[in-house]
């Protein structure tokens, strides 16, 4: 008797679970696009990826069919005809839950984005023509490099990367998805004396921080006849100089640097080179400084003046792995500057006078070497003591700051460029951002055409 009680007991309980359906299984099975396409089907992220032919068109396709889980329904069904330039949202339910899944078309794409030898050499890639250019070290060994490469999505390369081959003359590499195939061709130049040269403190580029790679990678990528050299390659004379139009140091701190004595404990080689950086400027040459780098013009002669100690007053910063996420756009001021040609070609945003770095969700470690303008504290009570302190002109004054300056050239030296502010970004920690933050290489590139001779 007991034991029948019981089971009615436990098979009402049963009864009303289930009448709640809270176990109810919102899987999309499968998903077919115009009879051919086959979506993939990732449960980890919810996402439906039909890959279509190289310039097969997303404006208007046709469900063809879709399975889900039994006794699921969704907001799509077989027939419908839908676009898929951007992803769309699908949302499957059953009982009393439900889940979004995303539904997401891509067209078959085989192209080399980044293209490395060494680890250290970065090639400037000619997607039109399918060629890359790698410069090298005059002297380097081009019969045996390691070759490194990032494809698009689930392309593949031949030969492979990962090997080591010789480049002592120009390399085809195949990369093929489904319908897209492409050759690109590789040549390796030597170059005795480079047009650019990226300063660090690491022996090779690959060893950089990420905001330093990230910036040299992008000058390797873009600026022709351009290596990345170390403060030890520059001591030792490795790297010419002699045909170098512009030197271009970004340095990172996490923590950031503030003040000389920080600055000389942590980059003692700038002040040993400081002889030579002194000798390439009074002949021409020209620096791109920018985060902490802006300490260094305090260590030269510039205009005859020895300005030593006359580094930025307040100076800050966060820690890459910690990093901070914005909650807009950041920017800087360029009023009463905008005419220069640091600002030209910008993504322009609401206000007409800011320069505008990223946008929200930008994940930033506002790294700041700046000067701060007022008679409250720093001994610089104005923009005229600025100029007068440092010898430089002001390019941005951003609220009570000084964020970017320079030093004009004149017929003794070359110029400066220097820029501080801490919307100036070229590393986050979550996925890449276009948006603003093209402007990061707009100022750049833009920085490299004004400083050249």
């Amino acid at each position: 008797m007991c034991a029948v009680c019981c089971a009615l007991c436990l098979s009402a309980c049963r009864s009303n679970v289930s009448d709640l359906a809270l176990d109810g299984s919102c899987d999309v099975l499968a998903l077919t696009i115009d009879t051919n396409y086959e979506a993939i089907v990732d449960n980890t992220s919810h996402t439906l990826t039909v890959w279509l032919p190289k310039g097969y068109s997303r404006d208007e396709l046709t469900i063809t069919s879709i399975s889900l889980s039994k006794g699921a329904s969704t907001t799509v069904e077989a027939g419908m005809k839908i676009s898929l330039r951007e992803p769309r949202l699908i949302r499957v339910a059953n009982g009393d839950v439900s889940l979004n899944w995303n539904l997401v078309a891509k067209n078959d794409e085989a192209r080399i984005l980044n293209f490395k030898l060494n680890g250290a050499f970065s090639g400037v890639i000619n997607e039109a023509d399918k060629t890359i250019r790698v410069s090298v070290p005059k002297g380097t060994d081009l019969t045996s490099m390691t070759v490194s490469a990032t494809l698009s999505e689930l392309a593949t390369i031949t030969p492979n990367v990962g090997l080591t081959m010789s480049f002592t003359k120009p390399v085809k590499f195949t990369v093929t998805k489904d319908t897209d195939t492409n050759v690109y061709t590789v040549t390796v130049i030597e170059v005795a004396n480079p047009k650019a040269v990226f300063i660090g403190s690491a022996a090779t580029a690959e060893g950089l921080q990420p905001e330093e790679s990230a910036a040299c990678n992008w000058m390797l990528e873009t600026i022709e006849q351009s290596l990345y050299a170390s403060w030890k390659d520059i001591k030792s004379n490795t790297i010419s100089l002699q045909e170098c139009e512009v030197i271009w140091c970004h340095m990172h701190k996490d923590g950031g640097l503030n003040g000389a004595a920080n600055f000389e404990k942590y980059a003692p080689e700038v002040l040993e080179c400081k002889t030579i950086l002194q000798d390439y400027f009074n002949a021409g040459g020209s620096f791109f400084f920018t985060r902490y780098a802006v300490n260094i013009p305090a260590y030269l002669s510039i205009n005859g003046a020895d300005a030593t100690g006359a580094v930025p007053n307040n100076c800050w910063g966060g820690d890459e792995q910690s990093a901070e996420a914005t909650g807009g756009p950041w920017d800087f001021s360029m009023a009463g500057h905008t005419d220069h040609p640091f600002y030209q070609g910008l993504l322009m945003g609401e206000d007409p006078n800011k320069v505008y770095t990223c946008d929200a969700g930008y994940m930033i470690t506002n790294s700041t070497a700046q000067w701060h303008i007022g008679e409250d504290w720093g001994g610089v009570p104005t923009p005229e003591a600025f100029e007068q302190k440092t010898g430089a002109k002001i390019v941005s004054l951003n609220g009570d700051a000084v964020v970017a300056w320079e030093f004009p050239r004149s017929d003794k030296n070359g110029a400066i460029l220097c820029l501080g502010s801490g919307a100036y970004d070229w590393y986050s920690i979550k996925e890449e951002y276009t948006g603003f933050h093209q402007n990061v290489e707009i100022l750049t590139k833009n920085a490299f055409n004004y400083l050249k001779k």
